[in-house]
């Protein structure tokens, strides 16, 4: 969950925090799940998944559009209609979400598990697997200027904007924290998977759906979460974001608002 500051501390609630929750097969934890969701997200409707927010900033880059709606749209609305009416999303729509989330995971992990050596091999040929820490590693992936302008222009492929982007992918990069996020946190996950020695396989890293919330690091100041692979994960991307958000658990949030108001100590146990 993204915490932000916007005059007055505000939590922002993104898609991803509704899917998971609306992908409970319980209902009666779904049904809490959302209610905590509905509790905090003042009205507002949810953050789009990465995929679309990506596409709608890019969008606008191409445009020269200086603001762009970033809240989930028609294609996603369950993820508003789950959050504002929880009691109504049905076991049906619980089990097609949870099944769209386990399919995105599968995918990734077997690209995980399989993927060690083919990426070793990829890496080698354009970072030198001795440069054994990461922000060099980042750094020398990040020259290769013929993969962006490849990849990107693969990736936006019938975007709208995205005959605009021809040709300026390095600028989008430079001016966009949200490709320079998307990037990174791949970038984090093939460096552990092709150069670490230790501790790269799929159940002690983040799966697919952590990585993805990467792009939200530049709408906030300090993002929140409990999972401790996840924090290492966003606390590499971090300094990509431009705002440079903190990553903190949700344990260390509490103490921190505790000091400044004793009532939330108290109703946090």
């Amino acid at each position: 969950m993204a915490f932000a500051e916007q005059g007055a501390n505000e939590i922002i609630v993104s898609a991803v925090n509704v899917m998971e929750a609306a992908s409970s097969p319980d209902a009666l934890r779904r049904e809490a799940l959302l209610g905590v969701l509905r509790s905090v997200y003042n009205g507002r409707r949810p953050i789009a998944l990465p995929p679309s927010l990506l596409r709608t900033v890019t969008s606008a880059y191409a445009h020269g559009v200086a603001q762009a709606s970033i809240s989930v749209n028609r294609e996603h609305d369950w993820a508003w209609q789950a959050i504002d009416r929880p009691g109504e999303l049905s076991v049906e729509d619980a089990t097609i979400l949870d099944e769209e989330r386990r399919n995105l995971e599968r995918s990734y992990r077997r690209m995980h598990e399989r993927g060690r050596l083919q990426l070793q091999h990829l890496v080698g040929i354009k970072v030198p697997l001795e440069a054994r820490d990461i922000f060099q590693f980042l750094k020398g992936m990040s020259k290769d200027y013929e993969f962006f302008q490849q990849s990107i222009a693969f990736l936006i492929k019938g975007w709208e904007g995205a005959a605009l982007i021809c040709g300026r992918e390095d600028e989008l990069i430079r001016n966009s924290p949200f490709w320079r996020c998307f990037y990174a946190s791949y970038g984090v996950s093939i460096y552990v998977r092709a150069v670490e020695k230790k501790n790269y396989g799929y159940s002690k890293n983040p799966g697919f759906f952590d990585i993805w919330q990467a792009m939200y690091l530049p709408l906030c100041d300090i993002f929140v979460t409990s999972d401790k692979a996840l924090r290492k994960h966003l606390r590499l991307v971090a300094p990509f974001a431009g705002n440079r958000p903190k990553v903190m658990a949700y344990e260390a949030l509490i103490r921190e608002c505790a000091l400044l108001s004793p009532e939330v100590d108290a109703f946090a146990t």
